[in-house]
């Protein structure tokens, strides 16, 4: 699992999507138990106390169950975690369209950029 992390951005926020992504695409399915906090905080190069809260952020959401020996993922957590994934990037547009409003562009240009970006 490699994910760049922006320090730049809320660490905790970023790892939350980053679960979500894993979930999402089926990397830990229903059932299965996570990668250890440590674990997966070594493969961002982060402190693991982001990953641990943002395991309990996902636990009070419903994807994880938390145990006496971690987490493990519940049987809703693909269509959660999807569904959570779809909010995000709302979101994100809606910050982008923001900036690009702030620029100048007008909403048919900011509609234009939309369309002419091909799905890659």
């Amino acid at each position: 699992m490699l994910h760049p992390v922006d320090e730049h951005i809320d660490i905790e926020r970023q790892v939350i999507r980053i679960l979500y992504f894993e979930i999402a695409r089926g990397t830990w399915e229903a059932g299965e138990r996570c990668p250890d906090a440590m674990d997966i905080a070594r493969g961002l190069l982060i402190n693991p106390r982001h990953v641990e809260s943002a395991c309990r952020r996902l636990a009070e959401e419903g994807l994880l169950l938390s145990t006496s020996g971690g987490f493990v993922v519940s049987d809703d957590a693909t269509a959660l975690a999807r569904h959570a994934l779809a909010r995000c990037v709302k979101e994100d547009v809606k910050t982008l369209r923001r900036r690009l409003r702030s620029a100048g562009l007008s909403e048919k240009e900011m509609d234009d950029i939309f369309k002419e970006c091909p799905d890659e």
